[in-house]
């Protein structure tokens, strides 16, 4: 017999006798058979009838099964539209699923497909039940291309005025190595 934690069952027998765990901590039985799943392990349910002869035992093992473990997910939270992330659970051996504009295979690997929320939802089952946890994913779109205008050239020894991005937050890289571009976007050459 197989049950799980907190569930019942029912040992008969023909003939009347003494019912018995030989793991109390797994499971305990009434003298009338009525068997109480407490832990995961194993138990002997054993039959006893005494009499003037000596005794009948039969016996038969019960297995005593868990629900499983609280899933948990870890992992990155956020990434951007065409990258992939990692994503991790515990306990392993579940079911990967996603609603919204990502995509999961069954590793638990996200892929950012287009901008948005999503829910990452991971499933682990065993015969006592399952578990279900969920994971908020943002994927974040890709930054848009900046324009930039200003002067075109620069006269040697002289400095421009600053030039302008079209998305502000950005870093000035280049000029090396005939002109500088300084912190404000101002050219000197």
């Amino acid at each position: 017999l197989t049950l799980c934690v907190g569930a019942t069952g029912t040992y008969t027998h023909p003939s009347s006798g003494s019912w018995s765990s030989s793991n109390p901590l797994v499971a305990s039985i009434s003298a009338t058979g009525l068997v109480s799943a407490l832990s995961a392990g194993t138990s002997v349910i054993t039959h006893s009838i005494s009499g003037p002869c000596g005794a009948a035992i039969s016996t038969s093992v019960l297995i005593v099964t868990a629900p499983p473990a609280p899933a948990i997910i870890s992992g990155a939270s956020t990434l951007c539209v065409g990258t992939t992330s990692s994503l991790i659970a515990s306990p392993t051996g579940g079911i990967w699923t996603i609603s919204g504009t990502g995509s999961v295979s069954a590793a638990g690997v996200v892929t950012g497909i287009s901008p948005g929320t999503d829910i990452v939802t991971y499933t682990h089952t065993n015969s006592c039940g399952s578990s279900i946890a969920t994971y908020p994913l943002t994927i974040n779109p890709l930054p848009s291309p900046a324009t930039i205008t200003g002067p075109v050239s620069v006269c040697l020894g002289a400095t421009t005025i600053p030039l302008v991005a079209s998305v502000p937050g950005g870093v000035w890289l280049g000029g090396a190595p005939n002109a500088s571009v300084s912190a404000g976007g101002v050219v000197t050459r």
